[in-house]
């Protein structure tokens, strides 16, 4: 699975892609598995659901990417005559470009982008939960 496998691939594994935090964690800030929270970072907030886990190291918050699309399917565009279906399942999750880091040497809303790979800075980010 990559970010782009969208749509019937991804969303046939879960439709969405919750927050995982290791049980340590999710005690101090008072949520167990199933809650709704905030997902916090500089970069901004998002609702998600939360998953309590040991699997995660404490101090750590994991979120599956390739969910929370706007486009690619996920809201219908006209082209001409024809209307493309919308597919809304596709908006399910959190989509980690809302929440990650902007560029600071453009004048927009840019996400920030490695230098390297291109990809979306996205890994790393300091962020926090807060119970909705």
């Amino acid at each position: 699975q990559n970010p782009y496998s969208i749509a019937t691939p991804i969303t046939q594994l879960h439709p969405h892609n919750p927050v995982i935090v290791h049980p340590d964690d999710a005690a101090a800030v008072g949520l167990v598995s199933g809650d709704t929270a905030w997902l916090a970072t500089p970069g901004g907030r998002a609702r998600c659901t939360v998953v309590v886990h040991h699997g995660v190291m404490r101090g750590v918050i994991a979120v599956e990417h390739g969910f929370g699309h706007r486009e690619l399917g996920a809201r219908a565009h006209r082209i001409g005559q024809n209307t493309q279906p919308s597919r809304p399942e596709l908006a399910a999750g959190v989509n980690l470009n809302d929440v990650g880091l902007t560029d600071p040497t453009r004048g927009d809303r840019a996400t920030w982008v490695d230098t390297v790979s291109g990809a979306s800075v996205r890994n790393g980010l300091p962020a926090k939960l807060m119970r909705i």
